[in-house]
């Protein structure tokens, strides 16, 4: 059954049927008392009252009535009045739906929100002193969560409401690469080392979860109108990105096979360490809306949307060892002379350390009491001391993440020594050692978010007329602590030895030595994370704005600092290894260090009462 009214809300309120049985009259109360109209005769179950001049209803038949958690009245129901404040009278008047007079005064508990998927709901404690406060859970301690329908709340205190958005999850460590296998030589048919895995990199740690109004969050269906009511100390959280997880280590290289100048295997690189989460947003302390939202002779104080801090990125996974090269084969003998010994195995690359992971950016705060993307017009209005605050960026991972040791050049082989009598054989030459594997560099922290509009920040339509804006302020967060220093360059591998002469006459000549590894060079040093900017410290207006008798006072913006202390020193360089020691080679060089790392910027501040800002939100991120 439908019903339809156009009744001037001077005269009635509420219009309830005592029946529909056939000329049954029906009641209608009014301001001044019930009225009683006679019914005309119905046909086909349709029935049209003229209750006065120009106002008609139309009915056909009663359903039930319901008018909140998601079921859309089919009728206005009558007034309900309670006189005990208490949760559960509310809430079994709310499921009722229409107009809700208090006739007591007190604070109500509510462990849930109300939800309003459709009808008409009106609160009104006039002449009373009624506060609605939260005691749910802080995931969803929210009063209203309002998809469709109309509410109207009238004179009333909306306190202590929290949505905070869920933390992120914390990313797994990669596994460690697997070393390789050592060659053996004939009879086998495999004489060089195979090669060490790459450790697997970090996962990143998940993102947090976003914070919508503290105490009210109005879908796009979804009208409502705020008359002489407070919200006070609402706040909207954003949830915390995750940490990353850590890179796993490189696997080790195998050796090549002695004998068979087998070259060594290459070791695994280190994994990269997994950056952190980003923090989530929180938008509207008090209210998000994306609706239709009216407000009158309000009061806003102490409402904050806080940003969520980004996650730390985490350690990277040094680089696996190289294997040796396998010793030369030795020479042939013959009847009157010994042949010259083979030249030593190659050794395997050693592996580069992982990259740190970066913290993650801190999370936006947008609008410390209102987040406005759909319609807002207030009139008569205070806010006072509304903070919209950025989330701190998350700290770079460090670096143990050192270069791989360089493998050792394979030893030349021995001089053969003739069977009968003549020269031994010359000895093979040794091979040069492996240069140490590259370090990782130590990540970047994270960018704190941006604290826009203190009090309201409203991407949709504003208008205001005679409102008050004090000690409202927007905040930037910081950027995330500094990263460690870049990790340290692998060392270079020995040179080999040339093999030893042959035993003739006369003996065969040592081989030829060879040089020691070059060290690897150190890693860069980690990066501070930058600031996070403030700008708008009463209003963030970037869509529509229609303003006048707007007074602005004390309020402020405040931009996020950069991390403080030394930059990070870049990682040292690996030390070259000797050369041969008979005959002498040449030792290798020092691996050059890493550069060091560097401080972040500290973020930008703009429009202490704010007003129309034409700035990119998406430069602001």
């Amino acid at each position: 059954m439908e019903v339809g009214a156009r009744l001037n809300p001077r005269h009635y309120t509420v219009v309830s049927f005592a029946s529909l049985a056939c000329r049954q009259p029906v009641q209608f109360v009014t301001r001044r008392g019930p009225v009683k109209v006679g019914l005309p005769s119905m046909r086909s179950g349709r029935t049209s009252i003229r209750v006065a001049a120009g106002m008609v209803l139309g009915a056909v038949g009663l359903g039930p009535v319901v008018g909140a958690f998601g079921l859309s009245p089919a009728v206005s129901p009558g007034t309900k009045t309670i006189s005990a404040c208490t949760a559960a009278a509310l809430i079994s008047a709310v499921a009722q739906g229409g107009t809700i007079r208090f006739a007591c005064s007190g604070t109500i508990d509510l462990n849930a929100p109300f939800t309003i998927k459709g009808g008409h709901l009106v609160l009104d404690a006039a002449g009373e002193s009624v506060a609605l406060e939260s005691t749910g859970p802080a995931e969803r301690a929210r009063l209203f969560i309002i998809t469709g329908g109309s509410v109207t709340l009238i004179d009333l205190s909306l306190s202590n409401a929290t949505d905070a958005g869920g933390g992120g999850k914390a990313g797994f460590d990669g596994d460690n690469g697997a070393d390789g296998i050592g060659a053996t030589g004939p009879p086998s048919a495999r004489v060089n080392g195979t090669p060490g895995q790459d450790g697997q990199a970090g996962d990143k740690g998940t993102n947090g979860i976003p914070a919508l109004g503290g105490a009210m969050y109005v879908g796009p269906g979804g009208t409502v109108v705020i008359e002489n009511c407070t919200f006070n100390d609402d706040s909207a959280l954003g949830g915390y990105g995750a940490s990353g997880g850590g890179g796993g280590t490189g696997g080790n290289g195998g050796d090549g096979a002695g004998g068979y100048a087998g070259s060594g295997g290459d070791g695994g690189n280190g994994g990269d360490g997994g950056p952190g989460g980003t923090g989530a947003a929180a938008e509207g302390g008090a209210i998000y809306n994306l609706g239709t939202v009216t407000v009158t002779n309000s009061v806003f104080s102490y409402d904050a949307a806080t940003g969520g801090d980004g996650g730390d990125g985490e350690f990277a996974g040094s680089g696996g060892g190289a294997g040796d090269g396998g010793g030369g084969h030795a020479g042939l003998s013959g009847h009157f002379f010994g042949g010259v010994g083979g030249l030593g195995g190659t050794p395997g690359r050693a592996g580069d350390g992982g990259v740190a992971g970066n913290g993650g950016g801190g999370g936006l705060a947008a609008g410390g009491a209102i987040y406005n993307g759909g319609s807002l017009s207030i009139v008569r209005g205070v806010f006072t001391d509304s903070k919209a605050t950025g989330g701190d960026g998350g700290e770079a991972g460090h670096c143990f993440c050192s270069g791989g040791q360089g493998g050792h050049g394979g030893p030349g082989g021995d001089g053969g020594s003739p069977t009968v009598r003549g020269a031994g054989g010359k000895g093979g030459p040794g091979v040069d050692g492996g240069a140490g594997g590259t370090a990782g560099d130590a990540g970047k922290s994270g960018k704190g978010g941006s604290g826009l509009g203190g009090a309201i920040y409203s991407p949709g339509r504003l208008l205001l007329r005679s409102v008050r804006f004090s000690d409202d302020s927007a905040i930037g967060g910081d950027g995330g602590a500094l990263g460690g220093p870049g990790g340290t360059g692998g060392n270079g591998g020995l040179g080999g030895n040339g093999g030893t002469g042959g035993v003739g006459t006369p003996n065969g000549p040592l081989g030829p030595g060879s040089n020691g590894g070059r060290g690897g060079d150190g890693g860069a040093g980690g990066v501070g994370g930058d600031g996070g900017a403030a700008v708008g410290g009463a209003i963030f207006a970037g869509g529509g704005y229609s303003a006048s008798g707007v007074v602005f006072a004390r309020n402020s913006v405040q931009a996020g600092a950069a991390a403080s202390g030394a930059a990070p020193p870049g990682g040292p360089g690996g030390l070259g290894a000797a050369g041969s020691a008979d005959p002498n080679g040449f030792a290798g060089a020092n691996g050059d260090p890493g550069p060091d790392g560097a401080l972040g910027a500290a973020g930008f501040q703009l429009a202490p009462d704010g007003g129309k800002i034409t700035i990119s939100v998406t430069d602001l991120r």
